[in-house]
C-alpha cells in the first residue's frame, strides 16, 4: 500500500508500505510502540486497517525511519490530514476478487463494489498513461492532434 506523508515543512512524500515484508526488528518496534493500542503486530494491522491514527502514525513512522534513522516515535506529531493511505492497482485488483468471492453478499452492494473500485482502477490506468505522456482516449502521445484535425492542405494528396 501507499502511505503519502504531508509534511509542514516540505513537498508530499510517498512510502510503500507493506507491513508483511517488514523485517523483525520493525515489527517488534511496532509492537512496543502500541502501548494500550495494541500488543501484537496482528493487532497493530487490524487497527491500521480500521484507521487507528496511532497505527497510521506508527507505519509513517517506520516509513521515515529508513531515511532517518534517528526519529523517535515519540517525536513524530502530526495532524489527521497529514496522511492518507491508497492502495495501488494490483492491491485494488485483490481486495475486490477477494470482496466479490463472498457468496453472502447481495446484487446490490456486489455492483456498487465493482464500480467503485472499478472506476478507481481506471484512474489509476489513466493516470499512468497521463504519466506516460499518452491520451489514454486513444493510444497518441498527448501532444499529437486527431487525425480529424490534421488539415487536409498539409496531408499528402494522391497523384
Amino acid at each position: 500500500m501507499i502511505l503519502r506523508y504531508r509534511p509542514d515543512d516540505g513537498p508530499p512524500v510517498e512510502f510503500e508500505f507493506i507491513p508483511g515484508e517488514l523485517e523483525t526488528p520493525d515489527s517488534e518496534a511496532v509492537e512496543l510502540i502500541g502501548g494500550e493500542a495494541w500488543g501484537t503486530f496482528e493487532e497493530f494491522g487490524a487497527l491500521f486497517f480500521r484507521g487507528s491514527q496511532r497505527a497510521r502514525r506508527a507505519a509513517l513512522w517506520l516509513c521515515l525511519r529508513r531515511t532517518q534513522p534517528k526519529i523517535r516515535f515519540a517525536d513524530l506529531s502530526l495532524r489527521a490530514n497529514q496522511i492518507d493511505v491508497d492502495y495501488s492497482s494490483a492491491e485494488r485488483e485483490r481486495i475486490l476478487e477477494v470482496m466479490l468471492a463472498d457468496p453472502n453478499l447481495d446484487d446490490e452492494t456486489r455492483a456498487s463494489l465493482t464500480r467503485d473500485v472499478g472506476e478507481a482502477l481506471v484512474s489509476d490506468v489513466e493516470q499512468a498513461l497521463d504519466d506516460a505522456g499518452i491520451a489514454s482516449d486513444h493510444g497518441l502521445p498527448k501532444d499529437q492532434p486527431e487525425p480529424s484535425e490534421v488539415d487536409a492542405s498539409t496531408s499528402p494528396q494522391p497523384a
